[in-house]
């Protein structure tokens, strides 16, 4: 599903942002071949998803008791896609409490 994340950045024209350095010379180093450019993508996804979790976890740690809540019945879907759009809005739209 990071994948599909990263598919829609780049058709933005946000890949620069989203996708890590070592993504960008792996694709460079692959010479356009598609078993090389698989192998990018799945380690890129795997990267994302860590990126991903550790968000989650940072967030987890500085919302209000009613938004965890809420943050962690979206992160139950069984959509993965539909999980990772609900926590990047809740990511997006949450103001940290105060420490």
């Amino acid at each position: 599903m990071a994948f599909l994340a990263m598919t829609s950045a780049q058709a933005f024209g946000q890949e620069k942002d989203l996708l890590t350095a070592e993504y960008s010379k792996c694709i460079e180093q692959s010479g356009g071949t598609d078993p090389g450019m698989l192998d990018c993508m799945g380690a890129e996804a795997e990267r994302q998803d860590k990126r991903l979790n550790d968000a989650y976890k940072k967030l987890m740690n500085e919302l209000k008791p009613e938004r965890r809540k809420e943050l962690q019945e979206a992160q139950r879907c069984g959509s993965s896609t539909l999980r990772r759009t609900a926590i990047s809005i809740l990511i997006q739209t949450e103001e940290p409490q105060p420490s």
